[in-house]
């Protein structure tokens, strides 16, 4: 089969698939710019049986975007937590914002849907080819590893130089299409159902017959992938202070993990070895309640919990409030504070 031949077999098997196979998503029923933007924000990072109820719970409390637009921020943390990657949810916010003071529509260009907060070339490249039908590539993990599999890519698909040709060939495939809204889902369906990163259901899919990897017995090994650099371990030490009822905690305001969310009182955050070490001894005879330790993509967090009557760092003491504990369930912290005050308050 010629080049030609093969993209062209590759395209009308991918939307004839979809249309017998796709899920009954609920942004599928009725889509609309904003139930397709909400969609990609929440599983940017997340696979849909984790983000399901997520979205769910946002389109039941914010059924349109100027209602969205007028949440506080804190409800919006509050409503994401346990997702990660809290940048997101700040940034859905923002964008809502924008967008209702322009009029409340999105815009149907790329370029112009990626000026927006938190919408990147694939978020943009989904609202304007499943929204409004454009041609418009969509590479996310899923399409890269069809894309390796079924052309026999083998050179790493995290390369620049592959990322390139990936993209390259994404563009010449989608203006092959009829219909490029189904075409770019069905090739996000396609690799989450069939082409999996293990035990793909080649028997299943519609592409095996013509699919390089499967001909070559290369499924197993494709893509490949160079080598991600390892995580750096992160040290934090915190204080649990409990009086009359209430906990003391802070929210964080910088541009580092967490952004914007509660925690506990922090005493020392540090990547160094020596640091920590001077840091135990210095503090050695506080009564250490919890050790957590918490995978972030790029680094290992080792959150250390002591319990302690009071705050002894006067810089940061303004930055304190305390809040009942009945009342923690209505502020933002991260996954590893969740669990901790599960363990310890109930």
């Amino acid at each position: 089969m010629s080049e030609s031949s093969k993209d062209a077999f590759f395209v009308q098997q991918v939307e004839h698939w979809y249309q017998y196979h796709q899920r009954p998503l609920p942004w599928r029923q009725k889509p609309t710019p904003y139930t397709i933007w909400l969609a990609e924000i929440i599983f940017q990072q997340t696979r849909i049986e984790q983000g399901l109820s997520y979205y769910l719970r946002f389109i039941k409390k914010y059924p349109e975007l100027p209602i969205l637009a007028k949440a506080e921020e804190d409800e919006i943390l509050r409503m994401w937590q346990g997702l990660g990657y809290y940048s997101r949810a700040l940034n859905l916010l923002k964008t809502a914002k924008i967008l209702t003071e322009r009029g409340g529509d999105f815009p149907h260009e790329v370029q112009e849907l990626m000026s927006l907060p938190g919408i990147g070339p694939y978020t943009a490249g989904a609202i304007a080819s499943i929204a409004f039908g454009q041609r418009v590539p969509l590479v996310d993990g899923n399409v890269t590893r069809l894309f390796a599999r079924f052309f026999g890519i083998e050179s790493p698909v995290n390369h620049p130089n592959t990322i390139k040709i990936i993209h390259s060939k994404a563009e010449g495939l989608v203006n092959l299409s009829d219909a490029p809204s189904n075409y770019n889902q069905g090739l996000m369906e396609m690799g989450s159902l069939l082409c999996k990163p293990v035990k793909p259901s080649c028997n299943e899919c519609p592409l095996s017959q013509e699919c390089s990897a499967h001909h070559n017995n290369k499924v197993a090994i494709l893509p490949l992938k160079s080598p991600k650099p390892q995580k750096s371990n992160r040290y934090l030490y915190y204080v649990f202070i409990e009086k009359d009822g209430k906990i003391a905690v802070h929210k964080r305001d910088n541009q580092d993990i967490w952004k914007n969310l509660y925690q506990l009182p922090l005493l020392l955050d540090t990547s160094s070895i020596y640091e920590k070490t001077e840091f135990e001894l210095r503090h050695r005879n506080l009564e250490k309640m919890s050790t957590i330790r918490h995978i972030l993509t790029h680094q290992i967090l080792h959150l250390t919990i002591y319990r302690a009557e009071k705050f002894f760092d006067q810089n940061k003491k303004k930055e304190i409030r305390y809040v009942e504990t009945s009342l923690l369930g209505e502020l933002a912290f991260p996954v590893p504070f969740q669990k901790f005050f599960e363990k310890i308050l109930t």
